[in-house]
């Protein structure tokens, strides 16, 4: 294993460890959010303390994520590093999740792992993972739209600088911008699919 991911692989560590050392030093979840979870998921096998470690979890796959977006954007090892560590500890984005079930520890990895499946388009596995993302983040919420639109800036970017895509990806890019825009609208803008699911079993 190279020098920069066993870096990589010991931050992640460290910030998973710590960010559950601190969560289970209080039975408590900071959050009202997070209760309204837990209390209509009381029939589900997951318990509290399962659902603490799977949430860090995939909060601390977005140093990984974002660490090869930014080496395939610059390809230089540390500054990669340094923007996983910058992206891992964004005050909001930390506070919100920290101690919490909230929704926004699987929303933004996936947000993130979508781009990176977007800017791999030229190999086939990343093709599928590519639609297949977008397709989950657009069921689950309207975060998606926020992707349109850096998918968008992106192309604006690589036409002015002389770039272009090949038939395939045109086909891929387009179809599944629409295919989102089309799932939004069956959501509605503002629709959550989270909350609906649990809405309905709540109120059933």
């Amino acid at each position: 294993m190279q020098h920069k991911y066993k870096i990589l692989f010991l931050l992640f560590l460290v910030i998973v460890l710590l960010r559950l050392g601190l969560s289970f030093g209080t039975e408590q979840f900071s959050d009202a959010e997070s209760y309204y979870y837990l209390s209509n998921l009381e029939s589900s096998i997951l318990s509290p303390d399962l659902l603490r470690v799977i949430s860090e979890l995939f909060f601390g796959s977005l140093i990984f994520i974002v660490f090869f977006i930014a080496l395939e954007l610059s390809s230089h090892d540390w500054g990669a590093i340094l923007s996983a560590i910058l992206a891992i500890f964004t005050p909001l984005f930390f506070k919100q999740t920290f101690n919490a079930l909230s929704i926004y520890t699987i929303l933004v990895p996936l947000f993130f792992f979508t781009i990176l499946c977007f800017l791999r388009l030229k190999e086939r596995q990343f093709q599928i993972l590519f639609v297949l993302s977008s397709i989950v983040l657009a069921v689950l919420h309207q975060m998606s739209l926020i992707l349109l639109l850096v998918i968008l800036f992106y192309l604006f970017v690589l036409f002015s600088e002389g770039g272009n895509l090949n038939k395939e990806e045109w086909l891929l890019i387009s179809g599944t911008f629409f295919l989102v825009v089309i799932i939004r609208y069956f959501f509605g803008i503002e629709g959550n699919l989270i909350f609906r699911l649990i809405e309905d079993q709540f109120y059933s």
